[in-house]
């Protein structure tokens, strides 16, 4: 819960996520505040990629 509501007041906000992951569909990697990040790209592994929070879903969080 706590996770939750501190991760929704970044919906809307612009952050560079280092991704780390990459799986068919998506890539996945962490903000300097330790955020996890879901976005549906693929092939950024190792790169710094700057994602607008659009939903939080549980301890999910997802940019485009």
């Amino acid at each position: 819960m706590l996770e939750n509501n501190y991760y929704k007041k970044f919906i809307g906000q612009k952050l560079e996520v280092l991704i780390e992951e990459d799986t068919e569909d998506s890539s996945s990697g962490y903000t300097s505040n330790y955020i996890k990040v879901i976005v549906n790209k693929k092939n950024l592994r190792n790169t710094l990629y700057l994602t607008t929070i659009t939903e939080v879903n549980g301890t999910d969080v997802y940019g485009e």
